[in-house]
């Protein structure tokens, strides 16, 4: 008969807790890295707010997996706007993409129907000799 320990049983030991890192590392979200291993993305974020190496230890993974990531990621216009890639593949789409944006553009400013000029309406004029101040004579007063 094999001793009874107290408590939960470990279910994040060491060896799972390196795959957790591993999986991180490789560029997995959290949730999905948390998974492989058979826990919840809670459970690693409680671990790591109590022990030091392991939050440590997953930073550097969550850069790692950041870098592998962005790595992935095609190179175009995309990747020069977000993510700062100033390789000549996006340096070159980025300015072809910008360059028909702007054709585009003014092609539609061209297009527009032009409008009419504005209609020309003659007001009333005031009588020979009457002022703004003489206002016509009220027929009825209101109460």
């Amino acid at each position: 008969m094999s001793p009874r320990g107290r408590g939960r049983p470990v279910n994040f030991d060491q060896t799972a807790r390196e795959q957790y890192l591993t999986a991180v590392a490789s560029g997995l979200p959290l949730a999905d890295a948390a998974a492989t291993v058979g826990i919840t993305p809670q459970w690693a974020n409680r671990v790591a707010a109590t022990d030091p190496s392991f939050h440590t230890a997953r930073d550097l993974a969550k850069k790692e997996g950041k870098r592998v990531r962005a790595e992935q990621l095609a190179h175009g216009e995309y990747r020069y706007n977000h993510h700062g890639c100033r390789c000549g593949i996006c340096c070159t789409e980025a300015s072809q993409a910008r360059t028909e944006r702007r054709h585009a553009a003014a092609a539609d400013a061209t297009a527009a129907e032009p409008q009419p000029p504005p209609e020309v309406i003659d007001l009333p004029q005031l009588a020979p000799g009457r002022g703004p101040s003489e206002a016509p004579p009220l027929l009825a007063r209101a109460s």
